[in-house]
């Protein structure tokens, strides 16, 4: 419903107009939409290894590009078949240097063929761990080391093999360590607002600062369920997101 909506005023025109950039509902961006509506999209399918390179080749190089808002393309079966389809296609069509916000560089449709050979790993892990933790998940992510993927986007990709039923949703304790080890853009948000009572010059991995963030994110979830829109933080990982576009 999302893509179909007409904005109003000037914030909403700032929104509407980079929504996979600036919406807080991180399931209703255009490029998750397109991922998540692939019929072909499924738990059994990202346990493959053709479904980690699907995966990981939306993070890594088509989210909110040109080509995948209007091809709406999200399976590939193996190298040969991303190679097919993106062999005429501009660079610049498929690859968005804005596709999380701040311009980054090195984004390329040439990272494919390492994450198809890396993607073979995760095959490897799927078979010692059939229904992996989500703490599992992101450390397999991160030793794969697919190039383009770094820390925050390893996270995402973690995060989306959650929403797809490959891993478990983790510790709210683990997430907000995970989170404030991180110290990016919700972290940012968090110290603007001076809501974490601890900042060291190491780490803001703190009790403390843990029990802030868990507190925040039910104290959120309660005013939510008081105004009845419960369903706009569905999990903690929306809250992190949140927390990003803030």
């Amino acid at each position: 419903t999302m893509l179909h909506f007409r904005p109003s005023d000037a914030f909403q025109t700032w929104l509407f107009n980079m929504l996979d950039q600036r919406l807080a509902l991180r399931e209703s961006a255009p490029s998750r939409l397109i991922f998540n509506n692939d019929p072909g999209v499924s738990s059994d399918f990202l346990r493959t290894k053709a479904g980690v390179f699907s995966l990981a080749s939306f993070r890594g190089i088509t989210f909110s590009s040109p080509w995948l808002l209007k091809e709406k393309k999200v399976v590939f079966n193996n190298i040969e078949e991303w190679n097919q389809e993106i062999a005429d296609v501009p660079e610049k069509d498929l690859v968005n240097m804005h596709a999380y916000g701040t311009a980054m560089s090195g984004r390329s449709h040439e990272h494919a063929a390492t994450y198809w050979k890396k993607a073979s790993q995760w095959e490897s892990f799927i078979a010692e761990h059939p229904n992996p933790s989500f703490e599992e998940t992101l450390d397999q992510i991160r030793k794969m080391k697919f190039p383009q993927i770094g820390p925050l986007t390893s996270i995402l990709m973690a995060e989306d093999l959650y929403y797809g039923g490959v891993c478990d949703l983790p510790s709210e304790e683990y997430f907000a360590e995970t989170i404030l080890k991180l110290n990016k853009g919700a972290c940012a948000a968090f110290k603007y607002y001076n809501v974490l009572p601890e900042i060291t010059e190491n780490s803001l991995v703190t009790d403390l600062n843990v029990e802030v963030f868990i507190r925040l994110y039910h104290e959120l979830q309660n005013e939510l369920v008081s105004t009845g829109d419960e369903d706009l933080l569905p999990d903690i990982f929306v809250f992190e997101h949140l927390d990003c576009k803030i």
